[in-house]
């Protein structure tokens, strides 16, 4: 949901700021998402 706030701003407004907090936001969840991958590899070796 805030992922669609942000994009739908910089796109009406081409605000940069938007755009790199969006930017932040999925890398965070991208990193994440890695973490609970290797998690669980280490987990069923």
């Amino acid at each position: 949901m805030l992922k669609d706030f942000l994009w739908n701003a910089f796109l009406r407004t081409g605000n940069i700021e938007a755009y790199l907090a969006l930017k932040e936001i999925l890398q965070k969840s991208t990193n994440q998402q890695e973490t609970i991958a290797k998690d669980e590899v280490a987990v069923s070796n």
